[in-house]
């Protein structure tokens, strides 16, 4: 049974709501067994229908006490603000939420949608940077 969007128009102060109702389409075209860049690039395709931004593997400034240290590369950042962290393993990486929120710390991204594509239906937590 497909999963549902949020539907076409949800509040624009929302825009992870975009971003889920994307990953849930992914998921109901695709299903279940390929490769995150698989999933990745379909929800590229996705979203650019949307005429949203979607970077893929985005290097982003951190910073330290105020001072910028350094650059993370991370996967996937959607809309310029938020981070998308997509795995298609049967089971999330041990400490994978602690990470994010780590690294969500030092950037100057608010949040970001972690997406588990294994299993009967994709499993979508977002995570804010405070």
């Amino acid at each position: 049974m497909p999963l549902s969007r949020f539907g076409k128009n949800p509040p624009p102060t929302c825009p992870n709501r975009w971003c889920h109702n994307g990953i849930c389409e992914v998921w109901n075209q695709l299903g279940y067994g390929y490769l995150e860049s698989i999933y990745l690039r379909a929800l590229e395709f996705e979203l650019g229908i949307e005429k949203f931004a979607f970077d893929l593997e985005k290097e982003l400034d951190v910073f330290f006490e105020g001072k910028k240290i350094g650059t993370q590369k991370i996967n996937s950042v959607f809309n310029d603000d938020i981070w998308v962290c997509l795995t298609s393993t049967t089971k999330q990486p041990k400490g994978m939420e602690k990470k994010i929120r780590s690294i969500l710390k030092s950037t100057s991204l608010p949040c970001a949608i972690m997406a588990n594509l294994s299993g009967n239906q994709p499993q979508i937590k977002i995570i804010n940077s405070k």
